[in-house]
């Protein structure tokens, strides 16, 4: 009883310790899934150190089996994986019990910013532990690459708490000092995820909430400003075209602010009611419903009414828990193009990973204010039966959406059930049940995946819209080469053949030239192999020679064509083959056995 009405810090990091663990323990053994496995299991630079520094000065993180890199530029993030990985090798369990560890000091780190916020302890507890265990936290802690927004959350919380600290410090050298930390802590945020580049717009409204400055004659937040513009500056240089491609078609960013509104209602009901998370949520930006704007304005404007109701202390937190809740989410607001495909507009949980905090306070204190004179005669046994109840459910419902993340089938086919529309997910889907070995349900997921992806061909038909076509049309080229794999697994030669001539049937794309060059060229690797069977060695020999002219680093079709030399006894020719598939992938066993039979 003492320990939740009157915590204290040990006991309270203590307490989250065991919940996190217990809450999330049925993460830990889960193997890398999805995103995990290109960043971390075929991230080519993972175990490397001598290039570190390259990290802060090139942007984005290589992706292995593309032959390309993501548009991201999060350096500290990469030297992040380069120390889990010296320490967990390739393990995953080590990965998820990391994840587990750092969402429990973020917790305790909220509960600190909640007390410098002037929240009363044993509240402050409470929210510490809801943010803990609510299942909207799931999926940045179940997913190991969901470790970016728990390394942000971190550097952020730990600056907010240093900057509060250095605020109300009487000695001038530790307010120096907490102050220089707050600074670092702050660019160290930046390096990790962009969200952090919102931290001085709240800083701002925090001040000014309190009373205490007036902003842009105060000189720490300036230093705040300061950094986060040099940050900017730097990451404009690495990417020159961010801006003007989020900015280039005015009517869809008009589409993509209307859905604004929808986009908060639904993230708002799922903190208060957290039911039907999934992977790749999404909002539709072309289904526009007025009655949800409409809703939208009236529920604000009953808040901000209920808001004013209250007493000033309340007021005051009221409006940071709204403002750090705001501000945190404005990066996932669908201002930048965070579009899945055609119209759906990426709007994933890990996005509240912190704006939770900020909503989880308004809505306590609302509630304390609508339900102050039931909540006043309850005794404290009652009180904490209420708030333990409210921890179960949460606690609850947090494992079980643990149990999505063991794998990627049920991941993909829960995330189905809630978005049938998304081609992208069918397509994973089949790749997931393609592995499983379970080929008849990979086809149908491909097939599903296969019409609308062709359907959104046909949609961008229209000149303006070629960019985006050619989007959809590298995606019908993927699929269609997926699903030739799919049969050659089935030992279904002649389907195979008909799906790797569809890949090749369809135009090559500018936006994905280097992927499309890479299928074109496994696509005629695969035809010479099968017209090898049917012995027609020189078609076969054709076919390895286009894909080697589309791309050079084709280890298989290079390896074929040594064996066709060797074959025809001409050594000489069948090592150079050999030697550049080598070149090409080190490791590619059939062009080292083939040097072995010429030694």
């Amino acid at each position: 009883m003492n320990l939740i009405l009157r915590p204290k810090a040990m006991q309270v990091l203590m307490c989250l310790a065991v919940l996190g663990l217990v809450v999330y323990a049925n993460a830990v053994f889960h193997p890398f899934v999805h995103d995990d496995v290109a960043f971390i299991r075929d991230n080519p630079n993972i175990a490397r150190w001598d290039n570190i520094t390259e990290v802060f000065f090139k942007p984005g993180i290589p992706l292995k089996s593309l032959r390309v890199t993501t548009p991201y530029y999060r350096p500290l993030l990469e030297v992040f994986y380069r120390f889990e990985y010296l320490l967990f090798g390739m393990n995953p369990a080590g990965y998820h019990f990391f994840n587990i560890a750092l969402h429990i000091i973020n917790s305790f780190l909220a509960y600190l910013v909640l007390l410098a916020w002037r929240m009363r302890r044993r509240w402050a507890f409470f929210l510490a532990v809801l943010f803990l265990v609510h299942p909207l936290q799931t999926e940045a802690v179940a997913c190991i690459a969901g470790v970016s927004n728990l390394a942000v959350a971190f550097f952020i919380l730990l600056s907010v708490v240093c900057y509060e600290r250095a605020r109300n410090q009487k000695a001038r050298g530790l307010e120096s000092l907490f102050f220089a930390g707050a600074i670092l802590f702050f660019v160290a945020a930046l390096f990790t995820k962009e969200q952090a580049v919102l931290l001085p717009l709240f800083l701002a409204f925090y001040e000014i909430l309190r009373r205490r400055i007036v902003v842009f004659r105060d000189l720490w937040l300036l230093s705040f400003l300061g950094v986060a513009a040099g940050f900017l500056i730097w990451r404009a240089y690495l990417f020159p075209n961010f801006l003007s491609s989020a900015m280039s078609d005015p009517g869809e960013l008009r589409l993509r602010l209307l859905s604004i509104p929808q986009t908060i209602l639904m993230d708002w009901g799922l903190v208060v009611y957290p039911v039907g998370l999934h992977y790749y949520r999404t909002v539709n930006i072309l289904d526009f419903k007025p009655v949800l704007f409409s809703l939208f304005i009236v529920i604000s404007a009953g808040a901000g009414f209920l808001l004013l109701k209250m007493p000033q202390k309340h007021r005051v937190l009221g409006c940071l828990g709204l403002g750090w809740a705001f501000v945190m989410a404005l990066t996932s607001l669908n201002i930048a193009p965070l579009i899945v495909e055609y119209s759906y507009v990426l709007s994933a949980e890990h996005f509240l990973y912190l704006p939770l905090l900020g909503a989880l306070v308004f809505l306590l204190l609302l509630m304390r204010f609508v339900l102050k004179p039931a909540w006043k005669d309850l005794s404290p046994l009652v009180k904490v039966v209420v708030m333990g109840g409210i921890f179960l459910l949460l606690a609850t419902a947090t494992v079980r959406q643990n149990t999505y993340w063991r794998g990627e089938i049920p991941l993909f086919e829960r995330a189905l059930g809630y978005e049938p529309q998304l081609g992208r997910v069918q397509a994973l889907l089949s790749k997931a049940y393609t592995l499983d070995g379970r080929y008849d349900e990979a086809l149908v997921s491909s097939a599903r995946a296969l019409r609308i992806m062709e359907n959104y061909v046909k949609k961008t038909s229209f000149s303006r819209a070629k960019p985006a076509q050619s989007v959809y049309v590298h995606f019908v080229k993927a699929i269609h080469f997926d699903r030739a794999q799919i049969y050659v697994l089935k030992g279904d030669e002649r389907h195979a053949d008909d799906e790797f001539r569809a890949v090749l049937a369809l135009r090559g794309e500018a936006v994905q030239e280097q992927e499309s060059k890479i299928i074109n060229s496994r696509s005629l690797s695969a035809l010479g192999l099968s017209a090898l069977r049917a012995g027609k060695s020189m078609e076969a020999k054709r076919y390895w020679q286009m894909s080697v002219v589309i791309d050079t680093t084709s280890a298989d079709a290079l390896s074929n064509l040594g064996a066709l030399a060797l074959e025809r006894n001409d050594k000489r020719l069948a090592v150079l083959f050999f030697q550049r598939a080598l070149k090409a992938s080190s490791d590619f066993h059939p062009a080292v056995l083939g040097l072995r039979r010429i030694k």
